[in-house]
């Protein structure tokens, strides 16, 4: 058996035992095993990257003006408080529904510029937490190292993961364990197109780059770390664009992180019946909808009515193309009620769509046709029972009259 190996079972065991005398055992182990080497029975970490030894550097966001403030608003999508163009003229804001296995698996927005050019795209997704993974390496199960890592704070993991440099040169044991804990965090929780990551002190946010054939975009995962969740949300931008780049360290700044909130989708859509019509068929109506399914995205009816008011609108092909698919997965049915933006469609979806508009239409056709049915010839006795019962309810209604002094 190795002596370190011997060195944690006596450390274990609680053994009297000078860790300054045996400090170059463990100093040695440690460089192997932060270079993807080492005692494997004890600690491993497949695929080893050099890049998970270091962050990239942090530079404060510059700081953004906007010339028209009163032209963005701050809209509640699913669990992100976004700024979002309102009623802005250089701006156009498409929703984006990411669906699998008929569930929603992220909510999604992309702006664009007046050339339908796209500047920017966010993807919000669920918050979830992060996961213990000392088990997975036999050196955490040791009751030593156990009591080490258990004494770590959430916290203080969490902005370490992004900012902290593993280093060769340590002081102590405890410095070592706590780099190997960093280390095989980062191989787990990062994902493997991983081409960088750092931390935003100010704005208390990490950030993971990811890598992409798309050599002229930034793909980076921005992630806020409250009440023992990760927030998260993906975020695309052009790195040749500077209006695509000011965008980006504007949401990067601005965007924060709540609760989703079922009883925030009924006042949204109050607020929506109160536009004028010209707003309610343009993307002003739409993001206030929008922002209304997302806190209660089982609610069919903010998703038709979203559809009904969009179909009259003008060139509304894009925004209504995603609402239908999304309609279409998740309940079945597209809504739509106008043929006017099924000519790009996906087939099944257009030939859904052309159902629903056909019944539609049939309803309406009865219903027509029950309003304009002329009335019933009454029969001589049924023409006596209707006079006599006329003649019956004007008597009443004169003795009603009558004043009596």
């Amino acid at each position: 058996m190795r002596f370190f190996v011997l060195l944690l079972i006596l450390l274990t065991a609680g053994a009297s035992i000078s860790i300054y005398k045996l400090k170059h055992l463990p100093q040695e182990y440690y460089l192997k095993f932060i270079s993807g080497q080492g005692e494997r029975s004890l600690y491993e970490i497949e695929s080893f990257k050099p890049s998970l030894l270091s962050p990239l550097e942090s530079t404060p966001l510059p700081e953004v003006r906007e010339d028209y403030q009163q032209l963005w608003r701050e809209f509640a999508i699913s669990q992100t408080k976004i700024p979002l163009p309102y009623r802005h003229p250089l701006y156009n804001t498409l929703p984006e529904i990411g669906i699998e296995n008929r569930t929603i698996s992220h909510y999604g927005l992309s702006i664009t510029n007046p050339e339908k050019r796209t500047l920017i795209k966010i993807m919000m997704y669920p918050p979830y937490q992060l996961v213990d993974i000392s088990l997975k390496q036999n050196l955490y199960r040791l009751p030593f190292f156990k009591n080490k890592i258990t004494k770590f704070s959430s916290e203080n993991l969490w902005r370490d993961l992004f900012q902290k440099k593993i280093s060769s040169q340590v002081k102590n044991i405890d410095e070592m364990i706590y780099n190997l804990y960093i280390l095989n965090l980062r191989h787990e929780f990062f994902p493997t197109n991983l081409k960088g990551f750092f931390y935003l002190p100010d704005e208390k946010k990490a950030v993971y780059q990811l890598d992409s054939k798309d050599k002229d975009r930034h793909y980076e995962m921005v992630m806020d770390f409250r009440n023992e969740q990760i927030f998260s949300y993906l975020m695309i931008t052009d790195k040749k664009n500077s209006e695509s780049m000011k965008l980006r360290n504007k949401f990067m700044k601005t965007i924060g992180f709540n609760v989703v909130d079922p009883k925030l989708a009924p006042l949204l859509q109050t607020e929506f019946k109160q536009l004028n019509y010209n707003r309610q068929i343009d993307q002003d109506g739409m993001l206030i909808l929008y922002s209304a399914w997302t806190q209660d995205p089982k609610n069919a009816d903010y998703l038709r009515e979203m559809i009904f008011y969009l179909e009259r609108g003008r060139d509304k092909g894009s925004f209504l193309s995603v609402l239908y698919k999304a309609a279409y997965l998740l309940f079945g049915k597209t809504f739509a009620t106008k043929d006017t933006f099924l000519t790009n469609q996906d087939q099944d979806i257009s030939l859904q769509a052309k159902i629903e508009i056909e019944t539609l239409k049939k309803q309406r056709e009865l219903e027509n046709k029950i309003e304009e049915a002329p009335a019933k010839e009454l029969t001589p006795d049924e023409k006596l029972d209707q006079y006599l019962k006329k003649a019956k309810e004007n008597k009443s209604k004169s003795d009603e009259e009558v004043n009596v002094h």
